[in-house]
């Protein structure tokens, strides 16, 4: 889990996605991926609004609308496989977080509503995260003792 991106994207989504859709909820939908709206600007979900963040990173969107996102190994992933590898979560992970599938869908599902989300997300993945950063210090104050 990629945590710093993680985070970058709940931020931009909590600030300036939020703005956007207090102003023209329409512009914010979580039913897909990314597209440009008639003279009105962009339109899309959680990971369409981000790739303004992410984009000098590698995660764009493709002529369709949907995520690409190409690794320094020269990789190129679409749709929920770029994200997953992007921000080095699961497919499982994409889907709780960034498609309809992981809302219910009576509610209204806001930016600031998905960083919520995400944060919430991290946190679960924290305590797993810190036992593999610890273990990993250990391990190389073995190396180094040697």
């Amino acid at each position: 889990m990629n945590v710093e991106r993680l985070e970058r994207g709940a931020k931009y989504l909590e600030t300036a996605v939020q703005r956007i859709y207090e102003r023209q909820p329409d512009r914010f939908n979580m039913t897909f991926w990314g597209s440009q709206g008639p003279g009105d600007g962009f339109r899309g979900c959680a990971i369409g609004w981000c790739t303004n963040v992410f984009g000098a990173e590698g995660l764009t969107l493709d002529c369709c609308g949907g995520p690409v996102f190409q690794d320094a190994t020269g990789q190129i992933a679409i749709a929920g496989h770029a994200v997953a590898a992007f921000l080095e979560i699961t497919l499982d992970d994409v889907r709780r977080l960034f498609t309809v599938e992981g809302y219910d869908l009576e509610s209204k599902i806001s930016p600031d509503f998905v960083a919520k989300k995400i944060r919430a997300f991290i946190a679960e993945g924290a305590p797993k995260a810190s036992v593999d950063k610890q273990a990993k210090e250990v391990h190389v104050q073995e190396l180094v003792a040697v």
